[in-house]
């Protein structure tokens, strides 16, 4: 089960890489003068949104990012100092303004945004300092294109390193840390909560998913911290019977008037110090099954048959 949440993981992470270039531009500008790169908020949904920076010498990296309009979710990448760079941003833009710039801010930036289950470019564009000799170059067409390439392939090569550095951490800790089962009988139409310890002491995005050995794993629901506003329900999961409870504590899962198709494996993962986590801190698995049947002479099934019937929650 490990290997196919893995798997799916990986093959879902590779439709990030599917970007839209928008057109380039170059802004010009005087050092020390203070500067503000423009973005328009392509989802109606909250999502999250970057602002990455690079240029013909060095790999490309995060200045800044933002989940939707929630302020407590603004950070800043190390040597990108708050006072100097500020991000703003409400349901129609998400802005990085420089104050009092400096030849060394000269580089590509890039806006993007996490919509539709891909990476979204909305911005390019060529921040010239006056005075950086070693952007000269730029004012020749040519050059300018073949450096937006370069830039494309480094934002690729970054975003597929990153990919594969969360699988092996993912696979990694399920290797090590896959505990024993237990098993919690319930009856079909009764409702059953499944819980889960809030791993972050920030907010950040969680998400319930589901799998059994005939499938791969699915989402069922996300939440953005404790906010009710972010939470949404995938398709198959109707919000009136999957029931997303969130706080500062944890993000439980209720399902009410269980069925024979609930069965499977449940788990909660948690978007925690730039990677995936299910529960560092140890997780156990819970598993939830329905009362077996007597056969014709009113004795229970034997045991030695597989559990088809078996909710598994991930809880703590």
């Amino acid at each position: 089960m490990a290997l196919v949440l893995i798997r799916h993981l990986l093959l879902s992470s590779l439709t990030w890489l599917v970007i839209s270039l928008p057109d380039s531009q170059t802004l010009e500008v005087e050092p020390r003068d203070n500067v503000t790169l423009s973005c328009t908020n392509v989802s109606t949904s909250p999502t999250v949104a970057l602002w990455m920076r690079g240029d013909n010498t060095s790999k490309p990296i995060i200045i800044s990012s933002v989940f939707g309009t929630d302020s407590s979710s603004v950070r800043y990448m190390d040597g990108f100092q708050q006072g100097r760079h500020v991000l703003e941003y409400n349901l129609f833009f998400i802005n990085l303004t420089i104050l009092q710039v400096e030849v060394s801010d000269s580089g590509w930036y890039f806006c993007l945004f996490y919509h539709k289950t891909k990476l979204v470019v909305v911005n390019s564009t060529f921040l010239k300092i006056n005075g950086n000799d070693a952007f000269h170059e730029e004012d020749d067409t040519n050059y300018k294109s073949d450096e937006q390439l370069i830039m494309v392939g480094g934002i690729l090569v970054a975003m597929i390193a990153m990919i594969v550095l969360v699988v092996l951490v993912i696979f990694a800790w399920l290797v090590i840390s896959l505990p024993d089962s237990k098993t919690v009988e319930v009856e079909q139409m009764g409702d059953v909560t499944l819980s889960c310890t809030n791993v972050s002491s920030y907010p950040t995005a969680a998400f319930w998913m589901r799998g059994d050995n005939t499938s791969k794993p699915i989402m069922i629901s996300s939440v953005f911290g404790s906010d009710s506003n972010t939470v949404r329900y995938m398709d198959g999961f109707q919000q009136g019977r999957h029931v997303l409870d969130s706080n500062l504590i944890f993000i439980n899962l209720t399902i009410l008037q269980v069925e024979v198709s609930d069965s499977g494996w449940y788990c909660c993962l948690f978007y925690h110090e730039m990677k995936l986590v299910m529960d560092p801190d140890g997780i156990t698995y819970s598993s939830l099954s329905f009362p077996q049947k007597k056969n014709r002479r009113g004795r229970p099934k034997s045991k030695n048959n597989p559990e088809a019937n078996v909710v598994y929650a991930a809880t703590r």
